[in-house]
């Protein structure tokens, strides 16, 4: 019973009929390790039919519903202890169109009495499913109460970057991700655009993010590091500063926290 109620704290939908869903397909499944990201079976003592085996056999198109301009369609969300959420929607190809990998947008709600407005970033946009994924930082259980009752939400589109100076880094550089809370789920999009990353592994992540991050996470940091991205909180930016203050040379960017503190 404790197993069951472990795994229905990961995914809901998990034994029910709802299952496998398409976030199979995109490789963002909390319960089944091979459908995420990972090469190996964390045997999910299922009973049932196995997830991987049922996803082969499921058509996973774009929506077959109308999607309205300017609102995102909720599919699922997993809330990440101290990380905010992963939300995973359905756009318009005119919205995908406009966005691009952390892109920073606010999800809004006008569900009466109150108005709220929750930031996030894009991390992966899935263009021939209309599908795109989502991390929301998320400061009351108002906001995730509002997140689960909604089926759809507005998008703003915002210009503001999520990463401050992170253009300027160079990306054949090795470069090392210090992240922290919400900034652990822009460490993996962040990671895949330079040619030589390395990720300090953050305390207490989430399984599902944990084995994502795996293959650029490296415990013993080497001093050959020329560049570090800080994403985290303004104290962690401030103490970076501090132990790289001989090291001149390095390049840093930072999380913009003003959009997400």
């Amino acid at each position: 019973m404790q197993a069951q109620k472990f795994v229905q704290d990961l995914c809901p939908d998990y034994y029910s009929d709802q299952c496998p869903c398409i976030i199979t397909q995109v490789n963002y499944c909390p319960v089944c390790s091979f459908l995420g990201s990972s090469h190996d079976c964390n045997d999910c003592n299922w009973a049932g039919k196995c997830i991987q085996l049922e996803e082969k056999f499921k058509d996973f198109g774009p929506p077959t519903m109308a999607l309205k301009e300017g609102k995102i369609q909720h599919i699922k969300n997993f809330l990440l202890p101290g990380a905010g959420i992963l939300f995973f929607g359905y756009a318009t190809k005119s919205m995908i169109n406009s966005i691009s990998i952390l892109s920073t947008i606010n999800l809004i709600s006008h569900q009466q009495p109150h108005y709220c407005s929750i930031p996030g970033v894009v991390l992966d946009i899935y263009h021939d499913m209309q599908l795109v994924v989502l991390g929301l930082n998320t400061l009351s259980i108002r906001e995730k109460y509002l997140i689960q009752q909604n089926k759809e939400m507005s998008v703003h589109i915002t210009k503001q970057p999520a990463v401050l100076g992170l253009n300027k880094l160079n990306r054949n550089e090795k470069t090392l991700i210090v992240s922290s809370k919400f900034g652990n789920l822009l460490a993996e999009p962040i990671a895949q655009q330079f040619n030589n990353a390395v990720i300090q592994p953050p305390r207490d992540l989430a399984p599902l993010i944990k084995q994502r991050l795996s293959q650029w996470a490296q415990e013993d940091i080497s001093t050959d590091v020329s560049q570090i991205v800080s994403l985290g909180s303004h104290t962690q930016h401030k103490k970076l500063l501090l132990s790289l203050n001989t090291k001149q040379s390095l390049q840093m960017s930072l999380l913009n926290n003003n959009l997400f503190h």
